[in-house]
């Protein structure tokens, strides 16, 4: 392994010699004429050990889409010179070739700065002009967050940074989590943490959801914007979710969750058109798009086309799309021992108990006692005394055990129907117990849920 000392010390050359290297590929690809564009070391950046970017001067009447199609002769160029494949990807703002840095490393996570405001979440390094930032996101300032990326391309990384920096600034009065981690493995640690709500695994992403959404529901009946906790549904893998009433109430949390303190993080390694594109995204604020397999891939996850992500290295490397902007983003390299030292900052200062919790259960949608400040797993296990049976009903809406909400596309069977009047005269809306029964309102639902109330379909 080359030290670091002897690195900084052969970077000048290196630079020097691939400025050459696409300079005179440039001046090969217009014989006796002015080259599409140049670059000079005074234009090139050095993100840490993730890339560099050499800047480029377009001549006049040349559009990056003419750069773009020179990449390959450009690649080409780079690889004989590194005696190595190298990629070579076109950054529209600013105007850049960006190459993976010859002697990558990782973003050492404990030179991070991890003491952040409350509510906010410290992504990576942004090094897209300037002086390199910390990227942070701030919850108060967007709905949803959307994270994509192949394997190996840092995604879990990222992510556990993002929960790690969350709640070891957020008291856990102020912010719960609902996990959902399908192969119980990649985020098992934040179960510790008492901020956890709900920690699920793939046969209990459904249930997970339900949860999310009967909070959205009880919160969704006070005036104005809720103050009270706030509720986070982190979802690893959006492929998971196959149930279109999942579906549905997934979408209704997008659509109005951010009014009452409910926020989704979403993530996938399979940026699809039939798995992104069976949620409304118009409600996520940031995507992160790591390394992808294509150029279609690169758009689906993007939301735009021409961002180059399926040229990304891997290794952390992302970019940052929020509107218009597209940003380019180095992740900390979060490993498990990291991991751990987060968790256990985080119970440090927090302890192990949330003090306050943010959803009391009706007796009936428990199985066993409940103790409320202790962390609830509806994969089965407990962490404590109490094991969740059903998460589907709101503080205000008791069930009976025989309940199980919410149901198929069906009428009400005899014990719905008893479940549903008791809900009615408790004080539920009719609008809640659809919420709750169905998972959300149609004319059908309507009908069968006023012929159960005996107010016919009107």
């Amino acid at each position: 392994m080359i030290e670091a000392d002897e690195i900084r010390r052969r970077m000048p050359a290196i630079i020097t010699g691939e400025v050459a290297a696409i300079n005179r590929t440039f001046a090969g690809t217009r014989p006796g004429r002015n080259p599409p564009a140049v670059v000079s070391q005074n234009l090139t950046v050095v993100a840490g050990r993730s890339y560099i970017a050499y800047g480029l001067r377009l001549y006049s009447t040349v559009l990056p889409q003419d750069v773009e199609k020179l990449l390959p002769k450009l690649s080409e160029a780079l690889s004989a010179l590194r005696r190595r494949p190298t990629d070579v990807r076109l950054r529209r703002k600013p105007l850049a070739l960006e190459v993976a840095h010859p002697f990558p490393a990782p973003l050492d996570w404990q030179r991070a700065r991890t003491q952040l405001q409350p509510d906010t979440m410290l992504t990576g390094r942004n090094y897209s002009g300037g002086e390199p930032r910390d990227d942070v996101l701030d919850l108060n300032d967007l709905a949803h967050v959307l994270s994509v990326g192949m394997t190996g391309s840092g995604k879990s990384t990222l992510l556990r940074m993002m929960l790690g920096t969350l709640t070891l600034n957020t008291s856990p009065d102020a912010l719960r989590l609902i996990i959902v981690d399908p192969k119980a493995e990649d985020f098992l640690q934040f179960k510790r943490l008492p901020h956890c709500e709900v920690f699920a695994d793939r046969q209990n992403v459904t249930r997970a959801i339900a949860y999310a959404r009967a909070i959205l529901a009880e919160r969704q009946d006070t005036e104005g914007r809720f103050n009270g906790p706030r509720v986070v549904l982190f979802l690893d893998e959006l492929s998971q979710v196959q149930e279109q009433n999942a579906i549905r109430q997934l979408n209704d949390l997008m659509a109005v969750g951010r009014s009452k303190r409910v926020n989704v993080i979403l993530a996938t390694q399979y940026p699809t058109k039939d798995v992104i594109g069976k949620v409304d995204l118009s409600n996520v604020g940031v995507r992160f798009v790591g390394q992808v397999a294509t150029g279609t891939a690169a758009a689906t996850a993007a939301g735009r086309g021409e961002t180059g992500a399926h040229l990304l290295p891997g290794k952390g490397a992302f970019l940052r799309v929020e509107g218009a902007d597209v940003t380019r983003l180095q992740a900390y390299w979060l490993d498990d021992a990291g991991t751990e030292a987060l968790v256990d900052a985080a119970v440090q200062r927090w302890g192990r108990k949330a003090a306050v919790p943010v959803y009391q259960y009706d007796a009936g949608a428990i199985s066993e006692p409940y103790h409320p400040v202790q962390q609830r797993d509806i994969s089965g296990g407990t962490s404590g005394t109490g094991t969740v049976q059903a998460v589907q009903v709101v503080r205000s809406v008791p069930a009976t055990q025989a309940a199980s909400w919410p149901i198929p596309e069906r009428p009400l069977t005899a014990t719905e129907v008893a479940a549903v009047r008791r809900m009615h005269a408790n004080g539920a809306s009719k609008n809640k117990i659809l919420d709750v029964v169905y998972g959300g309102k149609t004319p059908k639902r309507f009908a069968w849920v006023s012929e159960a109330l005996n107010e016919g379909g009107v």
